[in-house]
């Protein structure tokens, strides 16, 4: 009779705003996306010793959570499309990691927001963040299903990675977890994530395609001479060379280590170099791709409905070249808003 009272409120709010934090160099934010430009929502800032101030960050986080049961909704997050109207637990509890090494990357890829300051960017001093996440594992403050992204930057030469990884390791925090890597640099931190997955437990969340989980490197094309162009350096077999060596560490369903293709408008966005990529990628033992748009042509052109149509059925017809070799394949977050958007369009081709 009185079940209405001891209901749980619904209200607007989304995954990030309640249980994320990204570490980026200058600052701590509440999250990692970029729909409409409408990115990081600080909560705490980096203090003088180039540190982290866990109990501000908290406090903030908490002071944020009641305003948005309150119906207080950051502006900045106004437009984009994660919020929903949802359940939400009042017991905070991490359940989103981001962390950006933007201070150090062994690439220089023309489509990276930093491509043009790469090096004042690499002069950068990433804020230390080991001590900032074993605090919050000590604490409890960590979801045991909690999902951990790593970019940059090239996360695998950043000064704490291998640090960060064994902490993850060793406490089993692992379950769903990306890193977003040049592939440049063979890492044995990246092996042992990979035959930690292999392990049964994990199956179901590395064969869930909603996940942007495991190894994910971006090589955009096929052929050495689009590499140089998009990248500025010459790694092409290198990077090859390096996800066949991860492709080995993986269990026979193989789901763990993808490679990724980012369509640039007018630069390798024919079928013909997407083949070559693919067959590259077979040559590998690859079993997953990943297919994005380059995010400044997208934010430039997000009102632009034939431009938007056109790479619509471009990378619809990429995602028929992958069933045709049989390989798994999903988008990230600028071509699933297209398709939200399109939806009818993009079910017709």
């Amino acid at each position: 009779m009185f079940d209405f009272l001891f209901a749980k409120k619904e209200y607007l709010s989304c995954e990030w705003l309640e249980y994320g934090i990204l570490f980026n160099y200058d600052g701590i934010f509440h999250c990692c996306e970029f729909i409409h430009g409408k990115n990081y929502i600080p909560v705490a800032e980096v203090n003088l010793n180039n540190d982290y101030n866990f109990k501000t960050f908290f406090k903030e986080k908490e002071k944020a959570r009641k305003n948005i049961r309150k119906g207080i909704i950051p502006k900045r997050c106004i437009g984009c499309n994660k919020p929903k109207i949802g359940v939400w637990n009042k017991k905070l509890q991490i359940k989103n990691i981001a962390i950006s090494s933007v201070a150090k990357c062994n690439c220089d890829c023309i489509y990276c927001p930093n491509h043009r300051i790469r090096k004042q960017v690499n002069n950068i001093k990433d804020v230390p963040v080991y001590n900032f996440l074993k605090n919050c594992i000590d604490k409890k403050l960590i979801s045991p299903d909690c999902h951990i992204e790593w970019g940059g930057g090239e996360p695998t030469i950043a000064d704490e990675f291998d640090k960060i990884s064994y902490l993850l390791l060793n406490n089993h925090l692992i379950g769903d977890f990306g890193v977003h890597s040049s592939g440049i640099k063979y890492s044995e931190v990246l092996v042992k994530y990979i035959k930690e997955w292999s392990k049964k437990e994990y199956r179901s969340v590395m064969d869930n395609s909603k996940k942007s989980h495991g190894i994910i490197i971006s090589v955009d094309c096929g052929s050495r001479e689009l590499y140089k162009q998009i990248k500025s350096f010459d790694n092409f077999d290198k990077v090859w060379d390096n996800i066949a060596r991860y492709c080995e560490a993986q269990a026979d369903y193989q789901s763990d280590v993808k490679v990724k293709y980012i369509v640039i408008p007018n630069l390798n966005d024919s079928i013909e170099e997407f083949e070559k990529f693919l067959k590259k990628a077979i040559e590998s033992k690859v079993k997953w791709v990943i297919i994005d748009i380059e995010n400044q042509w997208f934010n430039k052109n997000i009102h632009n409905e034939e431009k938007l149509k056109h790479y619509i059925v471009i990378i619809k017809n990429m995602e028929k070249l992958c069933k045709k070799y049989g390989l798994k394949q999903t988008y990230y977050s600028s071509f699933c808003y297209l398709i939200d958007k399109y939806h009818n369009f993009y079910d017709s081709i």
